[in-house]
């Protein structure tokens, strides 16, 4: 006897949710035996040595034949495989950032966050810097440089993660590449504590990194310094003074004199500025004719 139409159809619909079921069971067992381990498997870290998992979908929607599941049955389905697939993805992005393969870390956050979009990959976001940290606390400041670089190669403009990179640089007392990177911070941050705070770290790496230089004389070096940071951040006068400064220091007057007139008449720094420019005309006159008869 030939099955009805209505039985035909419960019959594809049973198919079609068991075959979702199995999948979801196994993803299920296969995550709590790979999160039991102590070191996922190195294989399942890799991106090329596996396809992600799919559920098993009947062949009449592949053939485009006329079928009776619905809309929203077919979106249950996808709902599994996107749960599937984002298992595998975090699976192999923990195992990468343990295992300290920072690019193919990196690699497996970018698909965590193109799937999940930046609120639920952010769990993720926060492991990293995290991760970073603890390399920081242990005195492992490269490896920290070495995962928030990747990271950022990426995601550029995480002020978290340009934060927590130049607390990397001023631990290893790499004081330029510090204050490169909280100015990097500052120019992504929009909250006004975070930029207090940040802006604290610029001056602070700036202050040792002076002090390191003076020590050693290189007075080269600090009028680099500073001719770095009036490109970098030109609506910061004290830059210019402490450019202006830095020439001085050299009794190249006419250069400091030069930096000085670009904040004569700034609100803040303008008056001390064009003080500065006359005391500094009388020494550039009085060395111009410290050799004449």
């Amino acid at each position: 006897m030939l099955a009805s139409h209505s039985d035909l159809r419960y019959h594809r619909l049973f198919r079609y949710y068991f075959g979702a079921v199995v999948v979801l069971l196994t993803v299920c067992v296969t995550s709590v035996w790979l999160f039991s381990e102590k070191e996922l498997s190195t294989t399942f870290a890799s991106p090329e040595s596996y396809s992600p998992l799919a559920p098993s979908v009947p062949s009449q929607l592949n053939s485009g034949a006329t079928t009776f599941v619905t809309d929203k049955e077919r979106n249950d389905i996808a709902t599994i495989s996107s749960t599937t697939t984002t298992v595998m993805q975090a699976g192999s992005f923990t195992s990468a950032l343990e295992s300290e393969d920072y690019v193919t870390a990196i690699t497996e956050y970018e698909h965590l966050y193109a799937s999940r979009g930046i609120d639920e990959s952010d769990v993720y976001r926060q492991m990293i810097i995290n991760h970073a940290s603890a390399h920081i606390q242990n005195r492992e400041t490269q490896k920290a440089i070495d995962l928030l670089r990747a990271y950022l190669a990426v995601f550029y403009s995480d002020v978290d993660a340009l934060f927590t990179v130049g607390r990397a640089y001023r631990n290893d007392a790499r004081w330029f590449e510090a204050i490169q990177a909280f100015q990097d911070a500052e120019r992504y941050a929009y909250q006004a504590t975070n930029i207090r705070v940040i802006r604290g770290q610029v001056n602070y790496a700036i202050g040792f990194y002076m002090q390191e230089l003076k020590q050693q004389q290189k007075s080269d070096e600090v009028i680099e310094l500073f001719q770095y940071l009036t490109a970098s951040q030109p609506e910061t006068p004290r830059y210019f003074i402490g450019l202006a400064n830095a020439y001085s220091a050299q009794r190249r007057y006419g250069e400091a004199i030069d930096s000085l007139r670009y904040i004569q008449n700034d609100y803040e720094e303008g008056a001390e500025a064009r003080s500065m420019i006359q005391k500094l005309t009388q020494l550039r006159t009085s060395w111009l004719n410290v050799d004449k008869p």
